[in-house]
């Protein structure tokens, strides 16, 4: 009799708690594993303050009690961070590593007898939009495929779904950990609930999961993950891919070159989207030239952000132009040299991470050759104070120089969507290294 009453005592105190926190305040859920969840004593659990995952070591032999996952009741967190009304699909790094693919690898560098479209220069892989680093996309009727492009683990993010018909989205999938340069695919059929959680709302909507399909239908990701929040601030459409003209300037890209790429595009068209770049022009006590014409500055944004295609490659060195940092074409392509650009032991050259002083607002080179190459894809001049900047009371001036300085006042206050030098873009075989 005493072990029926005791055994009820631990299942109403479960079933009453609400969120990660017990009622019995001497112990918590552990909400670390998929299969099942242990209540553990608080006093067992050790928080690195140093750590930025808040990992915690918890001590196995004060686990009171393992309750099995399919025990558990609605208003019980669970692991997917949400309520017990996690969707069937359930992605993490295991998943990833085990049926997803790697991208942006030593494979995809270029080798004798490749073709110029395959490796990194084959665009069915590796193209995307300025507003999608980061993004899910159908494969099929019944499939999705998502992709990362940037050198940053993204946590906590559902899979949203909303079709013609439905007054609100549901979350057919949750992303646990979406690893760097990574995609996955995976197919809507795994679907058998038909109750689903509105995130936004955080209530349950009923629909058939056989009627979850391409057909009229809009996908998208939804999360707190502080890079996706940023990137979903750019508002702008280009198409990026990488890019190899078969001509005497030109080299191939590194695996190295383009995985920073990704990163250094993510920020420049963050602040080419940003509120602050637009009003610090209209603040700008000068004007804008161009072979002699006064250029609105916001015109010049809009131009830069309606170029519908770009490709991005590397620039051989030249003994005959030693300092050339970059070279564009109007056919929608621009290529930089590695060494000037982002990798160099020469802080002063790495300008898309390295804070400069508001009292020393030289060019940094990087944004310059940005600004520079980009003006001349949309028909500006060097004639003029768009493309090179111009110096005016001992001061330069110009349309790049208010991109610096917008960019640099983001990059202290840490608010652009990489404000350090990715690291993880000097890991070619990501899953090997972990």
């Amino acid at each position: 009799m005493k072990r029926i009453i005791l055994l009820v005592v631990i299942v109403c105190t479960v079933v009453c708690c609400t969120d990660d926190v017990m009622q019995d305040n001497n112990y918590l859920l552990d909400l670390r594993k998929r299969d099942s969840i242990a209540l553990i004593k608080k006093d067992s659990i050790h928080i690195k303050k140093d750590s930025t995952q808040n990992d915690a070591h918890i001590d196995s032999t004060k686990i009171k009690k393992s309750i099995p996952w399919t025990d558990l009741t609605p208003g019980i967190a669970t692991p997917c961070g949400a309520h017990l009304d996690c969707p069937d699909i359930i992605i993490d790094r295991d998943k990833i590593i085990s049926h997803g693919h790697e991208m942006l690898t030593q494979d995809d560098e270029w080798k004798e007898g490749m073709s110029f479209t395959s490796g990194f220069y084959d665009r069915t892989k590796y193209s995307f939009a300025a507003h999608k680093f980061f993004f899910v996309e159908w494969v099929d009727n019944t499939s999705l495929r998502i992709k990362n492009f940037l050198p940053h683990t993204f946590t906590d993010i559902s899979i949203m779904y909303q079709k013609e018909g439905m007054s609100e989205a549901i979350e057919i999938a949750y992303i646990k950990e979406f690893l760097p340069y990574s995609e996955y695919t995976f197919s809507l059929r795994d679907l058998t609930k038909n109750t689903f959680r509105n995130r936004r709302r955080d209530k349950l909507i009923t629909v058939e999961p056989e009627t979850i399909t391409e057909t009229e239908a809009n996908v998208y990701l939804f999360g707190n993950d502080d890079v996706l929040q940023r990137l979903q601030k750019i508002t702008v459409h280009t198409e990026l891919f990488f890019s190899y003209l078969n001509r005497g300037a030109h080299e191939h890209l590194d695996v190295e070159f383009a995985r920073i790429y990704t990163p250094a595009l993510a920020n420049i068209y963050y602040v080419l989207s940003s509120s602050e770049l637009h009003r610090e022009i209209k603040n700008t006590p000068y004007d804008f030239i161009d072979e002699g014409k006064v250029i609105d500055g916001d015109e010049i944004v809009d131009k830069l952000c309606s170029i519908k295609k770009l490709g991005w490659g590397a620039l051989a060195y030249s003994e005959e132009k030693p300092n050339r940092g970059g070279i564009s074409y109007r056919s929608g392509h621009i290529a930089f040299r590695k060494y000037w650009l982002f990798i160099n032991d020469d802080v002063k050259h790495n300008a898309l991470w390295q804070t400069v002083r508001d009292t020393d607002m030289y060019c940094p080179f990087a944004i310059q050759m940005f600004t520079h190459e980009m003006a001349h894809i949309v028909q500006y001049h060097h004639d003029g104070n768009i493309l090179y900047s111009q110096v005016k009371d001992g001061k330069e001036i110009g349309f790049a120089q208010v991109v610096i300085k917008v960019y640099q006042t983001m990059l202290r206050n840490k608010e652009l969507p990489f404000n350090e030098l990715p690291t993880l873009t000097r890991w070619y075989n990501l899953y090997i290294d972990w």
